[in-house]
């Protein structure tokens, strides 16, 4: 799919769009009647993770021409502070600290000043999620819930294949160093 596709414009759309909204992955999943996943996947360009009826749904849900067309996406919301409760669903955020342990890849979000609020991102503008995508319980501290073990950030593809994960985890935390 060549990058001037109308369909990676209609992933962004649909990220930009639910932002705007100010509605997490979760949220929006459950008022479609899918995963969370798929909606992170969808957001990335990968839109075979939900069904045309399910993308018209989400379309629909948050006003946006169906079926896709060319037209550029709605403007990046403004980024403000993350939610002390909360935390940023994109692992590759550097609210995020990656970790790997016993052969797992894992992130552990990293705790937002006491002042801060607002329900957005303070490094990438996501909306930040308040509870784990699996049981619905609030977030604690951790990389994983604790009532039923889901990583909270779940991990991309690409890097679940990736070879040299050690290397790739020493270069994400000098990124995360320089901004702290």
């Amino acid at each position: 799919m060549n990058k001037h596709s109308p369909l990676p414009q209609f992933s962004q759309r649909v990220s930009e769009a639910r932002r705007q909204k100010g509605l997490t992955q979760s949220v929006l999943a459950d008022r479609i009647a899918c995963k969370q996943s798929a909606i992170s996947m969808l957001e990335r360009g990968n839109l075979q993770a939900l069904a045309p009826d399910k993308q018209e749904a989400l379309a629909q849900h948050l006003a946006l021409p169906w079926p896709p067309d060319d037209t550029p996406p709605p403007p990046h919301p403004h980024t403000e502070p993350m939610q002390a409760r909360g935390f940023c669903p994109h692992f590759d955020c550097p609210a995020n600290v990656p970790y790997s342990t016993a052969g797992r890849l894992l992130a552990i979000p990293r705790q937002p000043a006491a002042h801060a609020h607002g329900p957005y991102c303070r490094y990438c503008g996501e909306v930040c999620e308040s509870r784990c995508s699996t049981c619905s319980a609030p977030y604690q501290s951790g990389a994983c819930c604790p009532n039923c073990g889901t990583p909270y950030i779940l991990v991309p593809e690409s890097l679940r294949t990736h070879t040299d994960i050690e290397h790739w985890l020493a270069e994400q935390h000098r990124l995360i160093a320089q901004l702290s």
